[in-house]
């Protein structure tokens, strides 16, 4: 008992701790994104407490375990091994509002990101100790909309900030999902099939010509390499080739795209991008002992290593040194973020001009506001729609 009493007290001061943290930050115009992982780790309280949420054996030895199949981070499958949830019961639905009730809480006016939310919609699951490639979509009445509907009417504000991470083999429900209910999606640069050819790269998911106002751009995410180690170890010289060819078409400038300045160009090209927000990981944005901009050696997970010992001690390590983030790096992400109209007093008019879409919209308009009596009220209606991409 006494471990227990210790284990909450640890958490009662974390959690006192983050929420000064989270309100210090909000009075400097800053919020937070928080994270809530897919699955509860097998010894975690929350299993242990609810136990009728999981797929256990009797003894509370795990059956049907969660995982993926193979994708782009491990050509094998990931095997997590995290129990998976019981979802033709109502309990999972209740346990998965009350955690999300708690994070959106704890993070007050920030965003929630959904890690892995294909796992809430068609998760892939296989027998605790085969392969992941063994496994199947896991079925279940609560999953997707039912699940969503239940959290969305419980949680205040939960909808809008909710960030669903749709990587990984993204299953047509989890699209249908996303678009439902209006949830900002996630579109990574190193994602994009550069080898393919201009038309399979214009058309793919993952190049910008194709976001909505509901994306987020990164370059890459704590499961990728740095923006520099992609460049020198996970593309050849055609590769690279290809995507300096990318870029300077897509600027429409002359730049040069080299192992000194992939990292400084990638993150200019992703700020200047339509999506809402974009997301830069600390290690694309220091300067490595060459002075160039970006580190190499600083992922911060592989999947494919597992959960094995080497695993342990590669995955989650790297650590910023305190005075990395100098003044010279705060200056140039202060002037990347103006550049972009990024910052708070430029983001209305970065967001200003209207989606060509809905131009005959606001030409409608126009019209109805000098010719129909009482028109301008039914303008107003239909340029609200049209800046909100609604129609």
């Amino acid at each position: 008992m006494e471990d227990i009493q210790r284990e909450a007290f640890f958490q009662f001061l974390a959690q006192h701790y983050f929420v000064a943290l989270r309100r210090y930050a909000e009075s400097q115009g800053i919020v937070l994104i928080g994270d809530l992982p897919a699955y509860s780790a097998h010894g975690s309280a929350d299993v242990w407490a609810n136990r009728d949420v999981f797929e256990l054996a009797p003894d509370g030895q795990r059956t049907i375990v969660a995982g993926t199949p193979p994708d782009v981070f491990d050509p094998h499958g990931q095997a997590w091994n995290h129990p998976m949830y019981r979802w033709d019961s109502p309990s999972t639905v209740e346990f998965h509002t009350r955690r999300f009730a708690r994070i959106r809480r704890l993070y007050g006016r920030g965003f929630l990101r959904d890690d892995h939310i294909i796992g809430r919609i068609t998760p892939w699951g296989f027998p605790f100790g085969s392969p992941p490639a063994d496994g199947s979509r896991v079925r279940g009445r609560f999953l997707g909309n039912p699940l969503f509907d239940a959290m969305f009417a419980r949680v205040p504000g939960l909808q809008q900030s909710l960030i669903g991470e749709d990587l990984g083999v993204v299953t047509e429900e989890t699209t249908l999902l996303m678009q439902h209910y209006q949830l900002f999606g996630m579109r990574v640069l190193q994602f994009i099939p550069f080898h393919a050819g201009q038309a399979a790269v214009d058309a793919d998911m993952y190049a910008p010509g194709n976001y909505s106002d509901r994306n987020l751009v990164l370059l890459g995410t704590h499961d990728t390499p740095t923006i520099r180690e992609w460049w020198r170890d996970h593309l050849d010289e055609t590769g690279r080739h290809e995507v300096g060819v990318y870029l300077r078409r897509a600027t429409g400038q002359d730049v040069a795209v080299t192992d000194d300045s992939i990292a400084r160009v990638m993150t200019e090209f992703a700020a200047q991008q339509s999506a809402h927000m974009v997301l830069h990981q600390m290690p694309d944005l220091l300067a490595g002992p060459d002075g160039s901009i970006g580190l190499v050696n600083a992922r911060m997970n592989d999947p494919s290593l597992g959960d094995d010992g080497a695993g342990w001690k590669a995955n989650w390590s790297w650590r910023m040194a305190p005075d990395a983030f100098d003044q010279r790096t705060m200056n140039r992400l202060r002037m990347l973020t103006v550049a972009a109209r990024r910052t708070p007093e430029l983001a209305v008019q970065r967001l200003a001009p209207v989606p060509a879409t809905a131009a005959e919209v606001l030409l409608a308009c126009a019209v109805l506001r000098r010719h129909v009596t009482e028109g301008a009220e039914i303008a107003g209606r239909l340029e609200e729609l049209a800046r909100s991409g609604r129609i």
